[in-house]
């Protein structure tokens, strides 16, 4: 009787996940932008301003920040002054972005009206990763130093 209970449930999991595959369309290339003054890499962490039409793209290896406009899907302004951009927060209300740039061991913070830097945070030497939590208003960077 557990045997069978089991492979009841196991059916029944099976229908709703090949189910769920059957229904998605693939996914096809719309467009491409051309990105000429990028030597090499990829995109390390990206970022998404919905309200705004924007997005933001940390370009590791090449040490900047893209920012593309998400209705003519063309790059809108480069953020250069960085050494190893990775992670990225968009704070809407204060009009700021946050960019974690690991080799510098800061965050660098930039008005996002005119992308110009406002300030920076000194972090150790290896920060990556961050996670933003609203309710407390924090910003946390993990870093290997």
């Amino acid at each position: 009787m557990k045997l069978l209970r089991a492979f009841s449930v196991l059916a029944v999991i099976v229908t709703i996940v090949a189910g769920a595959f059957a229904q998605q369309a693939p996914i096809k290339l719309s467009h491409t932008t051309p990105l000429p003054e990028l030597k090499d890499g990829d995109f390390d962490h990206l970022l998404a301003d919905v309200a705004g039409n924007r997005l933001f793209a940390t370009a590791e290896e090449n040490s900047k920040v893209l920012v593309f406009d998400l209705k003519t899907n063309r790059l809108i302004h480069t953020i250069a002054d960085l050494k190893a951009p990775h992670s990225l927060l968009y704070r809407a209300d204060l009009k700021k972005l946050f960019v974690v740039d690991g080799d510098l061991g800061e965050v660098k913070i930039y008005e996002t009206d005119t992308y110009k830097p406002v300030g920076s945070i000194k972090l150790r030497e290896g920060a990556d990763a961050s996670s933003y939590y609203p309710s407390t208003k924090s910003l946390y960077v993990v870093h290997g130093g």
